[in-house]
């Protein structure tokens, strides 16, 4: 992506997407994309929207915005564009599961529902103790969202 003015992503020989670095990065085409590009790769949580509410793993979502549709889809929203916030504020149960010190940043592992979800904060700020749970927030503009059959994005 560095060296790159426009780029090809192959998946097993097939083209996923054509674009440049920072359009393939803002809007991924499918989900092998978005979990390819960036480091650590974009979060993918699948579940069932209906409206302003996305269920994973029984758990109801609240949504900043409506899905773009209803039924089984995946939602993506990448590490750095991911808040979190102390329990109880509107948003989505995260619950930590460990801290990874990188210097400048740290990468918090932890569940929403039963799925993996990392988010890059800033390493001058309290990292939270494993087994808390916290309230994970995304901005609207930052939410993917791709068809769970197709795995193609919707919008």
């Amino acid at each position: 992506m560095t060296l790159a003015q426009r780029m090809i992503v192959m998946n097993a020989g097939r083209m996923e997407q054509i674009g440049t670095p920072e359009e393939v990065y803002a809007r991924p085409a499918t989900t092998f994309v978005a979990g390819f590009i960036g480091s650590p790769p974009m979060n993918l949580i699948n579940g069932m929207a209906d409206g302003s509410r996305f269920t994973v793993d029984g758990v109801q979502l609240p949504l900043p915005a409506a899905a773009p549709r209803s039924g089984e889809l995946i939602v993506g929203l990448r590490p750095e564009h991911s808040v979190l916030k102390p329990a109880g504020v509107l948003g989505w149960p995260f619950k930590v599961e460990t801290s990874e010190m990188l210097g400048a940043e740290r990468l918090i592992h932890g569940l929403v529902g039963a799925q993996l979800f990392t988010v890059r904060v800033d390493a001058t700020l309290p990292a939270p103790r494993n087994g808390d749970t916290m309230t994970l927030q995304g901005p609207a503009e930052q939410l993917h969202w791709f068809d769970a059959a197709t795995q193609q994005r919707l919008g």
